[in-house]
């Protein structure tokens, strides 16, 4: 069977939508006609989360290039820096400047507490002391 030849076609049949939205019968589809809707049975199974995952997790790297006075950190905390990134997108972390300037001095304490310190802490749960933590002491938890 010819892979490439059934793609294309499903492609055509199915159009090729960059973003969710509801199919003829209200349920939930994304893509190339793929069901994600809950109700109706649909998912992204595991090996496609793990693509995009790890496809976002690389842009978001990338990314890192427009922070240039982090690049002294260390690999824990530049991690910790990829993960805010990720997700709050460049523009909200641009925000973080005065976490941002401390952690480019090296004064993790500052930026810890900055980041401790605002509305995002209070909104992300368990993760905040947990990035907190990380921005502190360097060790990955």
């Amino acid at each position: 069977m010819d892979l490439n030849q059934i793609a294309s076609r499903l492609q055509t049949d199915e159009g090729d939508v960059p973003y969710a939205y509801q199919d003829s019968r209200g349920y939930w589809t994304i893509g190339n006609g793929f069901l994600i809707d809950r109700a109706a049975g649909g998912r992204l199974p595991e090996p496609v989360r793990a693509f995009w995952l790890n496809y976002l997790v690389q842009q978001t790297i990338a990314e890192m290039i427009d922070f240039p006075s982090l690049a002294g950190m260390d690999d824990c905390r530049k991690q910790i820096i990829v993960c805010l990134l990720y997700n709050m997108g460049e523009t909200h972390l641009e925000e973080f400047k005065n976490m941002l300037a401390y952690a480019a001095q090296g004064n993790y304490d500052g930026a810890a507490d900055e980041l401790q310190n605002s509305m995002w802490f209070s909104q992300v749960g368990v993760r905040g002391p947990i990035y907190v933590s990380i921005l502190r002491t360097g060790i990955w938890q």
